[in-house]
């Protein structure tokens, strides 16, 4: 009687863990897109008032593009996260990511009509402030 080979999968403490593990193994590296992720959230600190001081249709531009660049990054997180494959299902977690490209693109489409047929984004704030 021969013994069958049992497949032994590695043990991981962490989801954290295993990603890293994934990520090693598949070569990708994310490292890079981080460090962009959280300049861009940096970057956005000053802007904000720089913005509401020098307002004008470049930076209602700029503002919309870094807050919905900015959101679509911690939705695709959140999704990445909470709807793997392995727990919803493939078509689940495709179109949930599919869904992230559409909410962002139809968010920074509208806000750059926004920015284009009426007073901007920065104005507007302004002017619901003076309410």
């Amino acid at each position: 009687m021969g013994a069958a080979a049992v497949a032994v999968k590695p043990f991981f403490s962490s989801a954290k863990s295993l990603q890293e593990a994934q990520d090693c193994k598949s070569g990708d590296n994310y490292a890079k897109l981080w460090t962009i992720e959280r300049g861009v959230a940096i970057a956005m600190v000053p802007l904000v008032p720089v913005a509401f001081v020098f307002t004008s249709p470049a930076m209602d531009y700029l503002v919309a593009f870094t807050f919905t660049l900015h959101a679509h990054w911690g939705l695709e997180a959140s999704v990445i996260d909470y709807l793997r494959p392995k727990v919803v299902g493939e078509p689940i977690a495709k179109f949930s990511h599919a869904m992230v490209y559409a909410i962002s693109a139809f968010t920074l489409g509208g806000l750059c009509y926004f920015n284009y047929t009426d007073v901007g984004i920065i104005n507007a704030i302004k002017m619901f402030w003076k309410l």
